[in-house]
C-alpha cells in the first residue's frame, strides 16, 4: 500500500488551462497557504523519462499539468503541503478527465512519543478543509480517496461510478448536487461522518473519519455512514487482489 493519501476528482472533460489556473491561484492564497503563486514548485516527468523541476507561476503550472507528459505541482499549507496534477500511472484514472490531490500520511499519524494536543487536530481539519475547498472550485462529478491506492470495484469503471448516484462510500468523498438530491439533502447533511461540508454548487464533501484513519466494510464508523446514506462500501481490497491475480498469470 502507498503511504499517501490521494484524492481523484473526476470530471466530463479536461480542465481547461484557465481551471488549473484559478485552482493554483486560489489555492497559494488560501489562509492556511505558506507557498506563493508566483512562486510555485513544479515537476515533470518527460516522454524520455528524466524528470524536469522548476519553479513558476500558477500560470506555468497549469500549462505543465495540460501538456502531454505528467506533472505535479506542489502547494505548502506549513504543517503538510499538496501534489497535485493528474495520474498517468494508475490505470483506474487513465481514460477519464481528473485531477488528483496526494499527501504523505506521515503529517497525519499520531507520533508515538508526543501527546496529540489540538494542533495535531487541526492540521488534519485543515487538510480535510482545503480539499473541500478545491472540490468547491472545480465542482467535480465525483471525488473519492482514501489511503493507499486509488482502487475501484474490479466490477466497475471510474466512469461509471463517477455518473451514479449512488457511488460508494470511500474515505474521502465528494458527491455532486444530482447524487445529493437523489440521496437525499438532509441525510447527507446529517451523515454521522467526521467532516460534512455544503458547497455552493449543491454538492457535498464528505470525509468519513478523521484522517489517516481508513475505511472499510469491517470498521463500524463506516458502516453507520454507509448504512445512513444507504450506500455500499467500496470494495477497494477486490481491486487489489484482482490485480495481484492478474499480474501472477
Amino acid at each position: 500500500m502507498k503511504d499517501f493519501i490521494e484524492i481523484a476528482y473526476v470530471f466530463e472533460e479536461q480542465l481547461t488551462v484557465d481551471a488549473l489556473e484559478t485552482l493554483f491561484e486560489s489555492l497559494a492564497s488560501h489562509p492556511y497557504s505558506s507557498s506563493a503563486a508566483s512562486s510555485l514548485d513544479i515537476v515533470c516527468w518527460v516522454e524520455t523519462g528524466g524528470m524536469e523541476k522548476q519553479v513558476g507561476t500558477s500560470m506555468d503550472a497549469a500549462r505543465a499539468c495540460r501538456k502531454g507528459y505528467a506533472a505535479s505541482v506542489t502547494i505548502e499549507f506549513g504543517s503538510f503541503e499538496l501534489s497535485i496534477g493528474p495520474d498517468h500511472e494508475d490505470e483506474c484514472l487513465s481514460n477519464v478527465p481528473h485531477i488528483v490531490f496526494s499527501e504523505h500520511v506521515h503529517p497525519f499519524r499520531v507520533p508515538s512519543t508526543e501527546d496529540v494536543d489540538q494542533g495535531f487536530h487541526r492540521r488534519r481539519f485543515q487538510f480535510v478543509s482545503v480539499l473541500a475547498y478545491a472540490a468547491e472550485l472545480l465542482d467535480p462529478n465525483w471525488g473519492f480517496g482514501r489511503w493507499g491506492n486509488l482502487a475501484v470495484d474490479s466490477d466497475s469503471t471510474v466512469r461509471e461510478l463517477a455518473t451514479s448516484n449512488a457511488p460508494p462510500l470511500y474515505e474521502y468523498n465528494v458527491f455532486d448536487s444530482q447524487t445529493v438530491e437523489t440521496i437525499g439533502r438532509d441525510r447527507v447533511l446529517s451523515a454521522p461522518a467526521w467532516f460534512v461540508e455544503e458547497l455552493d454548487s449543491g454538492g457535498v464533501f464528505l470525509a468519513v473519519r478523521e484522517p489517516p484513519k481508513q475505511c472499510n466494510s469491517s470498521l463500524a464508523p463506516c458502516v453507520e455512514v454507509a448504512d445512513h446514506l444507504g450506500i455500499p462500501i467500496a470494495r477497494t481490497e477486490r481491486t487489489t487482489e484482482y490485480r495481484e491475480r492478474m499480474g501472477s498469470t
